[in-house]
């Protein structure tokens, strides 16, 4: 059986016997993988950089009909290390492949999610400070929320099509899918509201990053609300064991 070389993300990692170890990729060309690396842990300097977020690149034994594949040669291709220093930006990553990996339960193959995911990683790497951290995270579930087809539109009213911008008040209706400005907000009450300094994502090209003043506390609100919403459109529960550890950093 010949080996199928991809581009792979990293989403979790679990040692396996004595030298192996059980890893989810997200990979460019098989969509979400679940594979044992055999004797990786018995490798000289292998074993080191295969940790959850890194990017590389490996053979992937493909068996249809098995749901654990195998890995041959893998190649580390970006370690993010400003992500890995950081404890806020590791949280942060840490959200984002969870709701990948909860969320997506298939091996078909998605190559605008890889990028998105491979983009959000970049970006967080050159992030600075609590909010611009979070600012990634939320552009990230913003963008994977349109593409899996439960978008969420915050710049415009479901109802009436008014334009919705930071400084006003948009309410979420997770039923509805969408926002609603203040004048048509549906009765009962929607189910969330964004705070008014909630920034305009995606962001208009050529403009800088928004500025956030608001403490983690607020941020990781703004964050709980929307892993809350991709959680109702797919039935899965809205706790995510990395966002609480989010929450208990503030």
């Amino acid at each position: 059986m010949a080996p199928s070389k991809s581009d792979a993300i990293v989403l979790s990692i679990l040692p396996y016997r004595e030298t192996s170890a059980i890893v989810y990729l997200f990979t460019r060309n098989h969509g979400l993988i679940h594979a044992v690396a055999r004797g990786l842990r018995n490798r000289k300097g292998d074993g080191r950089f295969l940790e959850r977020g890194a990017a590389v690149e490996t053979d992937i034994y493909i068996k249809s009909g098995r749901d654990l594949q195998t890995l041959g040669a893998i190649t580390l291709t970006q370690a993010f290390p400003g992500i890995r220093a950081d404890l806020y930006r590791t949280v942060v990553r840490d959200v984002a492949l969870e709701v990948l990996l909860r969320t997506i339960r298939n091996t078909e193959t998605h190559p605008e999610l890889y990028d998105l995911l491979q983009r959000f990683l970049r970006n967080l790497e050159d992030s600075r400070g609590a909010g611009g951290t979070q600012l990634e995270l939320w552009a990230f579930l913003l963008e994977f929320m349109s593409l899996l087809g439960f978008g969420l539109e915050i710049q415009r009213c479901r109802h009436c099509g008014a334009d919705l911008h930071r400084g006003q008040q948009r309410s979420i209706h997770f039923g509805e899918g969408g926002c609603f400005c203040t004048l048509c907000r549906p009765n009962p009450p929607s189910t969330a509201i964004l705070p008014p300094w909630f920034p305009d994502l995606p962001a208009p090209e050529g403009n800088p990053p928004p500025s956030l003043d608001q403490n983690w506390i607020q941020l990781s609100s703004v964050t709980r609300l929307l892993t809350a919403f991709c959680a109702y459109h797919f039935e899965i529960s809205p706790k995510f064991k990395a966002l609480e550890f989010m929450e208990s950093l503030a």
